[in-house]
């Protein structure tokens, strides 16, 4: 793992993420320029923003290697967390940013104390297979982790223990704001495509949606819980208001499938991360395409949205992440 933590006048505030490769590209609010942070000898898994700007890239090569990369987006410096022995697949910041959790291929979940350093806190075992997700509850007392296990965990990050399990579910997105999970539907019962939106404290189904979709590949929540998005093998994105279970948007315009989903912070703009190589942001009141951010040479694995959503960070199988100015593309 490696570090990179920019000054203030560099902090990232919001931004997309997006992991799977083995270098970073910036477009700093200062001068526009690219920024391109090379270092990984891996496919990045995943990238994430700390409340503090600092860029932060998990990577590896399954069972076999594990990088973990913090940038300092002024320098350029790097400086690695070492710990895990897989490769690293989910990275979290605390809501106060004061502990970071990284997990990953070897189903260990690790948390880490910012204030010190990004000394170890602690390991959390339990896991029967790769942890792939992972998110901390609004006061940030919980860190809920899902994974290959089909196994959903709910700790106290207090004391470290396992507070809850729930077993048996193809974990695509969690939502703890909302108190609810989006999981691939597959009970004898169900719809080949049914994608369904289930309670975190009982696992019982909340809603279900028949996507327009052969199969899902991912899902993500907004930010107030009540819109969820789903993609995967028909190209497309499909926005649903949970409540009515009703489809408000769908998103088409990929040339193939899609691979990652993030809803910006404001809930008004969806990032969609595809194997074309492409990002595309999509307006939800207009329904129409923003723009199309063309850079990666490889598939494009993992975005999110830093917390002002004026950046957009992506990252791919090309060995680079992206981090793109949307002031400067709107």
């Amino acid at each position: 793992m490696k570090t990179w933590k920019p000054t203030p006048v560099h902090m990232l505030g919001a931004a997309v993420l997006s992991t799977v490769g083995f270098s970073a590209l910036l477009w700093g609010p200062r001068d526009h320029k690219d920024q391109l942070l090379l270092g990984h000898r891996y496919w990045v898994s995943t990238v994430a923003f700390a409340p503090d700007g600092t860029v932060v890239s998990g990577a590896g090569n399954h069972e076999l290697s594990s990088e973990t990369k913090f940038w300092n987006l002024s320098t350029e410096q790097s400086r690695e967390l070492i710990g895990h022995t897989g490769s690293v697949e989910a990275i979290v910041f605390s809501p106060d940013g004061t502990q970071l959790a990284t997990a990953g291929f070897d189903q260990m979940i690790r948390l880490w104390d910012v204030r010190l350093g990004y000394k170890t806190i602690c390991t959390l075992p339990g896991h029967e297979g790769a942890v792939r997700m992972m998110a901390y509850s609004p006061d940030g007392r919980t860190l809920i982790s899902a994974g290959n296990d089909h196994i959903i965990k709910c700790w106290d990050v207090a004391t470290g223990k396992e507070r809850l399990r729930l077993e048996g579910f193809e974990v695509l997105a969690l939502c703890p704001r909302a108190g609810c999970f989006a999981s691939r539907d597959t009970s004898p019962t169900a719809a080949s495509k049914a994608l369904s939106i289930r309670s975190l404290e009982t696992g019982e189904p909340i809603a279900g949606l028949q996507v327009n979709d052969i199969w899902t590949m991912c899902s993500a929540f907004s930010p107030d819980g009540q819109l969820v998005a789903a993609g995967g093998f028909d190209w497309g994105v499909s926005v649903y208001e949970l409540a009515t279970a009703r489809l408000r948007c769908f998103f088409t315009g990929h040339q193939d499938f899609i691979i990652a989903i993030a809803f910006s912070p404001d809930g008004k703009t969806v990032a969609s991360a595809s194997q074309d190589r492409t990002v595309k942001l999509w307006n939800l009141a207009t329904g129409r395409e923003i723009r199309t951010l063309i850079g990666h040479t490889g598939p494009v694995t993992s975005i999110a949205f830093a917390p002002d959503g004026k950046r957009l960070v992506s990252g791919s199988y090309d060995k680079s992440v992206r981090v793109w100015n949307l002031e400067a593309i709107n």
